[in-house]
């Protein structure tokens, strides 16, 4: 995943629009994650905060 806040660099009066690009495949792995941490008891996930931020609460997940 790629992300590029926007950014105003006033020295040269230039503006940056934000950007955001998602991996596919990384995407599809995080939500396969997620799901076996819900259906099964002998799942551990290391992962930055950054992956698992905008997950919610599992029983909205689920839905």
């Amino acid at each position: 995943d790629y992300y590029q806040p926007e950014a105003y660099i006033a020295s040269s009066d230039t503006y940056i629009e934000k950007t955001a690009d998602i991996n596919q495949e990384i995407d599809r792995l995080r939500h396969s994650a997620t799901c076996s941490l819900n259906e099964r008891k002998d799942v551990i996930i290391v992962a930055s905060v950054s992956c698992i931020y905008a997950l919610g609460s599992p029983e909205e997940y689920m839905r």
